[in-house]
């Protein structure tokens, strides 16, 4: 049996309980690099922005988003999720994606692809 363990780590600022920020968060877990863009675009949509991203061994590729409860609307964002087997495609793609004003936020490998290879993220 093999043990499997999340490590999460979050902070609080010091500050006064009134002064504390709150926050809400949704877990993605997807197999499917598309359906995980268009889910990430709806929470988007909902006012959540990108946390994190965590390749898992399998083929599960899981993403937090979050949003901070404090009532201010924050901007709506468009996320395009990149995934390729070889750097090269990667490069490629990465390039096109900033040109057309994307920025990087994070990169991870996961087991995506059909035939269980890994894949940047």
């Amino acid at each position: 049996m093999r043990l499997r363990i999340l490590l999460v780590c979050l902070a609080v600022a010091t500050a006064s309980a009134a002064d504390l920020q709150k926050y809400d968060y949704r877990i993605l877990a997807i197999t499917k690099t598309s359906t995980m863009e268009k889910e990430m675009n709806e929470a988007a949509a909902d006012g959540y922005s990108f946390q994190a991203v965590m390749g898992r061994e399998g083929t599960k590729l899981v993403l937090v988003m979050g949003k901070a409860l404090d009532g201010e609307a924050r901007g709506n964002k468009t996320y395009k999720l990149l995934s390729a087997s070889k750097t090269s495609t990667m490069q490629k793609e990465l390039q096109e994606a900033g040109e057309a004003g994307f920025k990087l936020l994070e990169m991870t490998v996961a087991n995506t692809s059909f035939w269980g290879g890994g894949e940047l993220v």
